[in-house]
């Protein structure tokens, strides 16, 4: 039988990798002896993916980190590890006031239509509820993921070596 290639589908080689980063940020928490300060998953290039090279610092959220198997992962790793702190209230602080303050936002949703929390709703529903200004230009594009996504990442990255 082949190996599944989801978290989901208990792929030993992703859990082992999550553990080794929870191992990591565990012990560079507990030697300084506070929480996790809110931008310890600031990332940057190589750091982020080895494929990647930022030019930027880009921040990465998951306000639902804890939920499904990841959180089932997070939450063994402290039987053993006990020191990771992670505060998601400081992170959905963080995204809102970004957006709130933000001249330009974007927002990449990766999955099917009810990931996210936008719950399959059109752009324009976004603005009745105050997500996106009424002057703002949006795009929904529904496609497939693994074949759209790498090309608008790349354009992105074309645009900005260019300029």
């Amino acid at each position: 039988m082949e190996k599944s290639t989801s978290l989901n589908g208990n792929n030993e080689k992703s859990k082992d990798e999550i553990l080794a980063a929870l191992k990591t940020a565990t012990t560079s928490v507990f030697l300084r002896s506070t929480p996790m300060p809110e931008n310890a998953m600031t990332v940057k290039g190589p750091d982020f993916n080895q494929q990647l090279s930022l030019h930027e610092l880009l921040d990465v959220y998951c306000p639902a980190l804890t939920d499904g198997s990841l959180g089932d992962l997070i939450y063994f790793h402290t039987f053993k590890n006990p020191g990771l702190v992670i505060d998601i209230v400081s992170d959905i602080r963080s995204i809102n006031q970004q957006a709130v303050f933000a001249k330009k936002t974007g927002v990449i949703i990766l999955g099917q239509e009810f990931d996210g929390s936008d719950s399959g709703a059109r752009p324009d529903e976004a603005v009745s509820w105050g997500k996106i200004r009424t002057d703002a230009e949006h795009v929904k594009v529904y496609a497939d993921a693994t074949i759209v996504f790498p090309l608008i990442v790349s354009e992105t990255f074309v645009k900005e070596v260019l300029d």
